[in-house]
């Protein structure tokens, strides 16, 4: 019996996914983007609702943020670099050396320091000013420097004058200097002994 019913019009009537009310709906952009893509970033809604203007200014605005975090890391650098630095020079800061004085000379204002490995041979380096201080004995003054394993330096100064001195003396056969003497003497010439002043004695 259920089979031989007619069934009236409107149950014949194409099915709701048919209709062109229910295809209008299934077809609006923003119900098909949000099923296919879960991102926001690529629903059409989304891209017609953000103006160009905005995300120019936002991308200037995370460059700038980028460009002041390179120029935060560029100048914690220098400041790692200079700080570096600082270290070294005071790792090779001068001393001070006393003033050595014997009959008729004089060396006063003396510094010493031992440079480096890489830096003036690694050489006990000095500076000061020699003096003649009997200008009338006739006879002129020196400083005399020895390193390590060798004879002395002689570095002459001026009669009748005083003279400033700057020198560096190593030893070439090492990498650096570790020990030093200095000593300021009179030359008295070939007849007489050259009398000297007591020589300090440095280390590295």
């Amino acid at each position: 019996m259920l089979g031989k019913l007619s069934i009236p019009n409107t149950v014949n009537t194409p099915s709701i996914r048919n209709t062109p009310h229910t295809l209008s709906v299934l077809a609006t952009p923003s119900l098909q983007a949000t099923a296919r893509t879960p991102s926001v970033q690529a629903a059409p809604n989304v891209r017609n609702t953000v103006r160009p203007s905005a995300v120019a200014r936002l991308t200037k605005s995370l460059g700038g943020v980028r460009g002041r975090r390179k120029a935060a890391v560029s100048a914690a650098l220098a400041v790692g670099l200079f700080a570096g630095g600082a270290g070294a020079a005071l790792a090779v800061g001068w001393h001070t050396i006393p003033r050595l004085k014997s009959s008729g000379t004089l060396f006063s204002s003396g510094t010493y320091r031992f440079n480096p490995k890489g830096t003036e041979h690694g050489g006990f380096e000095f500076r000061g000013k020699l003096k003649d201080a009997d200008s009338g004995d006739g006879h002129n003054v020196y400083v005399e420097v020895r390193v390590e394993g060798y004879d002395w330096n002689r570095f002459y100064g001026k009669q009748k004058k005083t003279v400033s001195l700057h020198k560096v003396v190593y030893d070439a056969a090492a990498l650096y200097t570790s020990d030093a003497t200095i000593r300021v003497c009179r030359d008295r010439g070939t007849l007489h002994p050259d009398n000297c002043a007591t020589a300090p004695h440095y280390k590295r």
